[in-house]
């Protein structure tokens, strides 16, 4: 195996478009609705533990995340979006894995074109 090459692409693969997934659909609900109901059925769900959670539901209002649980526990609201993703991993509130300590300041955007 090369260097840089990954042990498990597919699975690498289907974790990001599983991510892009939510993402689309999150940013495409209509943020002037806040009694919009977004139900996620997770077939793995990271919570920050070691290990992953199985049948998971992530419940969301609005733009916010209401509730985290198992999908014999969680009674999701008549009329929500159902977002099927239970062959894949999701990582719920997940909002930015790369961000910088220093540089964030009143002219970071002119900051971040000259350095790039």
């Amino acid at each position: 195996m090369l260097s840089g090459q990954h042990r498990y692409p597919f699975m690498a693969r289907s974790l990001f478009a599983s991510i892009l997934l939510v993402c689309a659909f999150a940013s495409a609900q209509n943020p002037g609705s806040p009694d919009h109901w977004i139900a996620v059925r997770a077939g793995r769900l990271f919570v920050g533990t070691n290990q992953l959670q199985k049948n998971q539901i992530v419940l969301i209002k609005g733009d916010r995340i209401t509730e985290v649980g198992s999908a014999e526990t969680v009674k999701i609201p008549a009329g929500s979006e159902i977002i099927d993703l239970s062959g894949a991993t999701v990582l719920p509130g997940l909002v930015d894995a790369h961000t910088h300590v220093f540089g964030n300041g009143p002219d970071f955007d002119t900051h971040i074109l000259r350095e790039s």
